[in-house]
């Protein structure tokens, strides 16, 4: 199953959306309103985003929002409610909610909840990497002391879950800040829930209600953007698996269940990690995942765990991108040659590798053929249908 971040398009056909539908928590049934509110005004309110989670293939697919932004919160969708079917979850509940100063998480398994509480002294200054950083080993880290993290406690002093009364300061260990004399050391867990979802009715939902609902809410189709013809096709190498999907999808689609039918799908490997996300020279299409695929036709060695190379012919050149590898390989051997007796990159600074590639990321359609070390990127939410694709060489155990 792919799953895949994108703003609105129209839905593909055979999709089902998934609506919150969980009671699970106090803040449950405002953030559905919220949801089924901002739908019946085509997902169109002044200063607020809205972005979807596109999962499934083929012919069954699913769709549910992701998150719900402004300048002042951020509501994020992944919380497990169900399942969709069989084999996979409905992950369309709220499970984080972030407010000025204060940030809320809920979890399906009845741990937590997480709440923390903004103790900086320049919120301005602070605000964005509150709202889009991730709150982990701050105080290992040595980052700034800008907030405190709480759990909720269970009177058995053994196990978490939301039926307790108590959201108590944790410093996970000294990785964390601990409350200071005059800090709250815990909070009420009822209270919490109840400021959060007052906040909510009044600052999100009331502002949603108030702009007239459309009259027509059927979405336009996205326009397909022509692929440039004088870059020619792109290759990918492919495994078994793929190989025997395809090979039957050229003959006959219908041989395969639903899910199966397409003959590949954009990836899931970030070019840039989630770690920082306030880097203003990085574009944020570089935070999303995708397929990795060469200008280059590449060949199968003879250790090659895959079996085939594909030629990719696209019809159109949506959700289709370029970038360049060149940045980051120069990085890592400036790096090597200022610290030559180390073996292998920090973690941040092989991250920040990856930044200098990703800040170069741009539509194929808008690619002017400069870089030195060019990459195709497909992201997740694009399939290619059989007839985009053709195979080329195949090992010598699939021909025989």
């Amino acid at each position: 199953m792919r799953i895949t971040h994108t703003t609105y398009t129209a839905m593909p056909p055979h999709t089902t959306f998934l609506y919150p539908h969980s009671r699970q928590y106090p803040v449950d049934e405002v953030c559905e309103k919220i949801v089924r509110a901002l739908e019946k005004r085509n997902w169109n309110v002044s200063g607020i985003q809205v972005e979807f989670s596109d999962s499934g293939n083929g012919e069954e697919n699913y769709r549910q929002v992701y998150e719900i932004k402004a300048e002042d919160f951020k509501l994020w969708f992944s919380r497990i409610q169900g399942m969709i079917n069989s084999r996979e979850n409905d992950c369309a509940a709220i499970a984080e909610i972030i407010i000025p100063k204060k940030e809320l998480g809920v979890y399906e398994d009845e741990s937590g909840p997480t709440y923390y509480t903004y103790v900086g002294n320049n919120w301005e200054n602070d605000k964005k990497s509150f709202m889009n950083d991730s709150k982990v080993n701050s105080k290992l880290d040595n980052k700034p002391r800008t907030y405190l993290q709480y759990n909720g406690s269970c009177s058995c002093k053994t196990y978490y879950h939301s039926r307790h009364s108590s959201l108590v300061n944790y410093d996970d260990f000294g990785r964390e800040y601990k409350a200071r004399e005059g800090e709250p050391t815990s909070f009420r867990t009822d209270q919490v829930f109840q400021e959060f979802n007052e906040w909510l009715q009044e600052n999100v939902l009331q502002k949603i209600e108030s702009v007239e609902e459309a009259t027509n809410v059927e979405p336009t189709t996205e326009p397909n953007i022509p692929y440039p013809k004088e870059l020619g096709p792109f290759y990918v190498k492919i495994g078994l698996r793929k190989y025997n999907r395809i090979i039957k999808g050229k003959e006959n689609k219908d041989q395969l269940k639903p899910s199966e039918r397409y003959a590949l799908r954009g990836g899931g490997n970030r070019l840039v990690s989630l770690g920082i996300r306030n880097d203003e020279s990085i574009p944020e299409k570089a935070y999303d995942g995708f397929k990795y695929c060469s200008l280059k036709k590449p060949e199968l060695e003879k250790d090659d765990t895959r079996v085939a190379v594909v030629r990719i012919s696209p019809k159109n050149a949506n959700n289709i991108f370029v970038a360049d590898n060149a940045p980051a390989r120069k990085y890592k051997e400036e790096y090597f040659k200022q610290n030559p007796n180390m073996s292998r990159l920090p973690q941040e600074s092989y991250e920040e590798s990856r930044r200098c590639s990703g800040r170069t990321i741009v539509p194929i359609h808008q690619y002017k053929g400069n870089y030195e070390d060019p990459v195709v990127l497909i992201e997740g939410s694009r399939e290619l249908s059989f007839d985009e694709v053709e195979i080329l060489d195949v090992t010598k155990q699939i021909t025989i």
